[in-house]
């Protein structure tokens, strides 16, 4: 799972990355194009990019039962474990740690930091193996974007709501709080991606390729309607890939009357027919 075979950092972390379903994820974006899915998607594709470019991960398990997830980390060497069976981050990554193939430090990692890079990771790795667990506060202040153990602790994580406090107060040291200046160099690191909002925040630091190409203004594309509901259409295009177009702008274009199998073209500005 090395991509960088001429760095001479003797690897000891493996980094689990729990990954829930596409289709639930995201749900407080408000994009249509590309769908919140597939940003995800590239989210997590480029969040794992930069764990597998990291000169201290020796090995990356994913824990998720997406399949287009499950292909990609298999096609990068990761192993992969399901989460059907445990539901949850904390249950999941846990699961997940207990399958990997070595010793040393696990490093549990939100699957949506699009502007992280192996630079900022290796930076809190290295910083994180003086101290048998700690963890890495979100940008917002309030959450968790990392928990790490050096190696030999429980894996104990508590990410969810309010998790900075819940990780300080099982006893896992705050990076942020007892090493603030670093923070400079962990601001890609902590800016998970939740909302519109905190991606145009990870835009400005600068995302990743996968995330770079979702967002990037796409030309005019051909669709076909799979199904609608109140409040969205989802939608195939001619590559197979499945996404969502919320109803608002599809209202407003005086579509009404979609029905499955028709076409639709979707633009930057909205929906047209053909």
């Amino acid at each position: 799972m090395r991509l960088d075979d001429g760095v001479t950092d003797t690897p000891t972390w493996t980094v689990v990355l729990p990954v829930k379903g596409l289709s639930a994820a995201k749900s407080r974006m408000a994009a249509v194009s590309p769908a919140a899915s597939e940003l995800a998607f590239a989210f997590y594709q480029d969040t794992l990019n930069a764990a597998l470019a990291s000169p201290l991960v020796a090995e990356v398990v994913v824990a998720t039962s997406d399949e287009r997830v499950a292909a990609v980390a298999i096609a990068r060497g990761c192993t992969v474990v399901s989460d059907a069976d445990h539901p949850g981050i904390n249950p999941a990554a846990r699961a997940a740690a207990a399958q990997r193939g070595g010793a040393g430090g696990v490093a549990i990692v939100v699957s949506d930091l699009p502007a992280l890079t192996a630079a900022a990771i290796t930076s809190v790795l290295t910083t994180a193996s003086g101290y048998p667990t700690c963890f890495l506060a979100d940008a917002d202040g309030t959450g968790t974007t990392m928990w790490l153990s050096s190696g030999g602790a429980a894996i104990d994580p508590r990410f969810g709501l309010a998790s900075r406090t819940a990780h300080n107060e099982a006893g896992a040291v705050d990076l942020v709080a007892a090493h603030p200046e670093m923070s400079g160099n962990w601001a890609a690191a902590r800016r998970d991606v939740d909302t519109d909002a905190a991606l145009a925040d990870a835009i400005a630091m600068g995302v990743g390729t996968c995330t770079s190409a979702a967002i990037a203004p796409a030309a005019e594309r051909l669709v076909t309607v799979l199904a609608r509901s109140e409040d969205r259409v989802d939608i195939v295009d001619e590559d197979g890939l499945r996404g969502e177009v919320a109803w608002a702008p599809v209202a407003a274009a005086g579509l009404r009357d979609l029905h499955p199998g028709q076409r639709i073209v979707l633009t930057a500005d909205g929906v047209r027919l053909p």
